[in-house]
């Protein structure tokens, strides 16, 4: 987030996009080219991906499936898990599934690999991104 005070951002899950969800800090419009874009899919590339992923070294997608605390996250505890990964480049994740825990590609290497990957996961336990 950008701000201690609740906002809202508009994001895109269009039906038969396979590159959305589009998920971002902003709205999607101003976010692509202030590199506020936080997931795409399908390969996306542009100024989508080129404006984020090799300044952050990747980006990866993490669930949780209890309530926990954010900086648990980054250690691997608390109830999350590092599900999907997509390293530094000019495309996003190869997963066409709209973050619904299908895709399943590369071999799990964690947060810093250079390969994009991603393991089946169930929506249904899942209670937070």
């Amino acid at each position: 987030s950008l701000s201690a005070t609740p906002y809202k951002a508009k994001w895109y899950r269009r039906q038969g996009a396979s590159e959305d969800p589009w998920i971002s800090i902003t709205d999607h419009h101003p976010a692509i080219g202030a590199g506020d874009i936080l997931y795409g899919g399908a390969n996306f590339g542009s100024t989508h991906a080129s404006a984020v992923l090799p300044i952050h070294d990747g980006a990866n997608v993490y669930i949780r499936v209890k309530q926990t605390v954010c900086h648990e996250a980054a250690a691997g505890q608390g109830g999350w898990q590092l599900v999907r990964h997509v390293g530094p480049g000019n495309s996003w994740h190869p997963a066409t599934d709209q973050l619904t825990g299908s895709a399943v590609y590369g071999t799990p290497s964690g947060p810093t690999s250079s390969e994009a990957w991603s393991v089946k996961f169930d929506l249904g336990e899942v209670t937070e991104f």
